[in-house]
């Protein structure tokens, strides 16, 4: 008596050839999830920028300042020196002009001060003539401060939304890329009984 097993060979040819399209599905599958992951990186770093700067803001007691309006009577021009890498071991030194306001107010003397930030942009921030919100102390109306906190907030809150959309695209790209690489169901196994065959 013979036995003939055909089935197994055509089974087997069949399972060799499904084996390479699953593989270049998982391995596209890896690279859309890696990439997504990469993408997510800047939104985690604005994040903590976000959180950090939200954090650092102090509130700002008033009570222990005068509040007075100034005047803009000045800009000063001020060249300001900086260095730029040009390549490995070689620097370019770059000069960039900016102004810096010179702010006049009185205190509640009646004497006059000026007020000279530290910085200065270009363009400049003011104009001459303009006027300006500060805050002096009482026991040294030379010591002014600025109430810089409502910058410092609108920053966290622009780097929190810049985080947010960041997230957001990456949600929704992960969500695509498992839905269109999902695992396919597994036939489950067939076998074919070999036929009998009787001399």
């Amino acid at each position: 008596m013979r036995h003939s097993s055909f089935g197994g060979n055509r089974f087997g040819h069949s399972t060799a050839n499904n084996d390479s399209p699953l593989r270049n599905s998982k391995l596209l599958k890896s690279c859309g999830i890696i990439l997504g992951i990469l993408i997510a990186l800047p939104g985690i770093v604005f994040a903590i920028l976000a959180v950090w700067i939200g954090l650092s803001v102090r509130p700002f007691d008033e009570s222990a300042f005068e509040r007075t309006e100034g005047t803009v009577i000045e800009l000063v021009e001020k060249t300001v020196t900086h260095r730029s890498r040009a390549g490995r071991g070689f620097y370019i030194r770059n000069t960039s002009l900016v102004y810096c306001p010179v702010i006049e107010y009185t205190d509640h003397l009646g004497q006059w001060h000026e007020y000279r930030p530290g910085g200065g942009s270009n363009p400049p921030q003011y104009s001459v003539g303009d006027k300006v919100e500060i805050f002096y102390d009482r026991d040294s109306p030379d010591s002014v401060k600025t109430d810089n906190g409502p910058f410092l907030y609108f920053i966290s809150i622009l780097f929190g939304i810049i985080a947010a959309v960041d997230f957001l695209f990456v949600t929704i790209w992960l969500a695509v890329i498992l839905l269109i690489f999902r695992s396919p169901k597994r036939p489950k196994n067939i076998t074919e009984e070999p036929a009998a065959v009787s001399e």
